[in-house]
């Protein structure tokens, strides 16, 4: 009998395999607990370090600043740049006014050189959430001024002819998406160039929850709304026929979302504390459901 029969053990809830926090939130967190030991002053973030209100909390109690704005730093104060990098435009910008951490993902860093090498007479297609300060990162650092970014089928078909373009996609996007927009675009543009997939960490932490959805009859992403990695995953679990729910933590878990699910997988973004997603457990315990451990597949 499978470990996942329901019939074998009432209501219990697996954790996905990979979930959590990636190397390069980690690696930003770290950053800015080495910036408060060296700096005695207030450290100013630029938006979010990482999209997460439970660690933009516990940062501001350790003296973080949060702005929408450089013009809201004092001069020659200490200014953090997010792990989801700003424009090469903003970043002299900061450097020229204020003592400057650079937490900027690994990954975002390779998108960004990616981006850079863009030929002028080629035209770059990012696959990105409009807006995400990641995509506006990376598209500041465009060698082409001819860009458009790619939220939905829609803007792809929207597309104009091009005649050399190349494709880059936000590290956070949907695998399935990504393969979808560059089969519709390869098709219109047969001379297309893919220059760079979404990372490794959302790869994998997508591909658990399908794991996931093959097993349970309900998915909880523990994440905060602004997450995009997040996001991605619940539409990841609904894409493979599941209820899949957004949850910040244990008090968001209600019966409701659980009714009729004796089976329950848990995951979380790639920004999320171990924290919350223990939280979440100790939720799913209270209402009845016993640990089924981790679903490797």
């Amino acid at each position: 009998m499978s470990p996942f029969d329901g019939k074998a053990q009432k209501k219990r809830f697996f954790t996905a395999g990979v979930c959590g926090f990636c190397h390069g939130v980690r690696r930003a967190i770290s950053i800015f607990e080495q910036a408060c030991s060296e700096h005695k002053s207030k450290i100013y973030v630029l938006h979010e370090l990482v999209h997460n209100t439970f660690v933009s909390r516990n940062m501001l109690v350790r003296g973080a600043v949060f702005v929408d704005s450089i013009d809201d730093i004092p001069a020659g104060a200490v200014a953090m740049i997010g792990a989801h990098g700003v424009s090469p435009q903003l970043e002299k910008l900061m450097r020229e006014r204020f003592t400057v951490i650079d937490s900027t993902c690994p990954r975002v860093k390779t998108l960004q050189t990616m981006a850079e090498n863009v030929k002028p007479d080629e035209e770059l297609i990012m696959l990105c959430k409009k807006g995400h300060p990641e995509a506006v990162g990376v598209l500041g650092y465009s060698g082409t001024e001819k860009i458009y970014p790619v939220s939905d089928v829609q803007d792809a078909a929207n597309l104009p002819e091009l005649k050399n373009a190349v494709l880059l996609s936000q590290t956070t996007m949907s695998g399935a998406f990504v393969r979808e927009i560059h089969e519709l675009l390869k098709k219109r543009f047969p001379e297309l160039e893919f220059i760079g997939n979404i990372c490794d960490a959302s790869s994998k932490r997508q591909s658990s929850v399908e794991k996931l959805a093959e097993n349970c009859r309900c998915v909880l992403v523990v994440g905060s709304p602004h997450s995009s990695n997040a996001a991605e995953l619940v539409g990841v679990a609904e894409r493979c026929g599941v209820a899949a729910y957004l949850v910040e933590n244990g008090n968001a878990v209600t019966s409701d979302m659980l009714a009729g699910a004796d089976t329950v997988g848990v995951t979380a973004g790639a920004s999320t504390p171990d924290e919350l997603i223990d939280d979440v457990k100790k939720r799913l315990s209270e209402l009845g459901y016993s640990d089924g451990d981790v679903c490797n597949g």
